[in-house]
């Protein structure tokens, strides 16, 4: 078909409450126009990865923050933890951003910001910005109970107002090259949390638009504005992003594999077979507070398998060696 660019476009009907069948679209290749070429490059070459770190009002945040060397013992809420810091320096590694921007409530003390648990495998920080910003507490006249609404809230008015890609910190960027592609070639990227499942959702762990002002992050936003549930966990950051990309399927696209959650053990396994996992852009983990989470010398000692190549992989891009003390 000479210069037309080759679309893979999956169908997977749906039938609810009377909603006809649509499209949902894993990924789409786009032919750009040269001037949206230029405009692309340009926003790929100010490319800004955003992290939410936010915690409750009172006194964690008044706590004082924890200095090197970190362990598990002196974990408070305000510190990143190992896996933290292995998910930044993914996106400094394979990424590379002109900026990575974390938006937070945690003051600063005398200059620190729990960054510094990260010294250990991060020396350059040149490219982190900290956006200073405050809890909504409530929104559609309904209180904001949990404070993982507040970051998903969060990561979606950073996408909307600066463009970029929001990730979670259990979040591995593995092949940047080809997640830049994909965000110069659809409106916005996003992930597949439980496809075939009764409750289909998008995952909030993972959204990328190139463009600010992107039309997927805004809609989201107004359903958090006019229709918020704060007892039903992924109504809004989920589900109902899911229903919106079924109705404007060309404004998202979803990344395969990124946050699909099958049984973990099958998923990793299927992954870990062939290293398929370094032909994906990126790696959502969902593991989070667990024991090998806080320090790498917890971590080396984890089943972990997979996620354990993966973070050795990049990490050795860099010279840092991280050994292997599981059986």
């Amino acid at each position: 078909m000479g210069g037309l660019m080759f679309r893979v476009v999956l169908l997977i009907h749906i039938q609810c409450l009377g909603l006809a069948a649509a499209p949902i679209v894993l990924y789409r290749r786009r032919e750009l126009r040269p001037s949206n070429q230029a405009n692309k490059t340009a926003l790929l070459e100010n490319l800004i990865a955003h992290y939410v770190r936010l915690i409750p009002e009172g006194p964690a945040v008044s706590r004082p923050p924890v200095q090197s060397p970190f362990n598990f013992r002196n974990h408070t809420l305000n510190e990143l933890n190992f896996l933290d810091c292995m998910s930044i320096l993914s996106v400094q590694v394979n990424l590379r951003p002109a900026s990575i921007y974390i938006h937070t409530n945690i003051p600063r003390s005398s200059g620190h910001w729990p960054n510094t648990s990260c010294n250990r495998w991060i020396t350059d920080w040149s490219n982190l910005h900290l956006i200073p910003i405050n809890l909504k507490h409530t929104t559609a006249g309904q209180k904001i109970k949990d404070i993982q609404h507040e970051a998903d809230i969060a990561k979606l008015e950073a996408v909307y107002k600066y463009g970029g890609l929001a990730l979670d910190f259990d979040v591995y960027i593995l092949n940047g090259e080809l997640l830049r592609h994909k965000l110069a070639t659809t409106p916005c990227l996003s992930c597949h949390e439980d496809p075939g499942e009764g409750n289909d959702k998008i995952n909030a762990g993972f959204l990328g638009c190139l463009e600010p002002h992107a039309e997927f992050p805004g809609r989201v936003l107004d359903v958090y504005k006019k229709d918020f549930r704060p007892n039903e966990w992924v109504y809004n950051s989920g589900e109902q992003p899911f229903w919106i990309m079924v109705e404007h399927p060309h404004i998202v696209t979803l990344d395969d594999n990124v946050c699909v959650e099958p049984e973990w053990l099958n998923r990793h396994m299927e992954l870990y077979e062939n290293n398929k996992w370094q032909n994906m852009t990126a790696y959502h983990s969902y593991f989070h507070m667990f024991p090998g989470a806080f320090n790498q010398e917890d971590f080396e000692r984890t089943q972990i398998i997979l996620l354990s190549d993966m973070i050795r992989w990049f990490a050795a891009k860099v010279g840092i060696h991280i050994p292997i003390n599981y059986a």
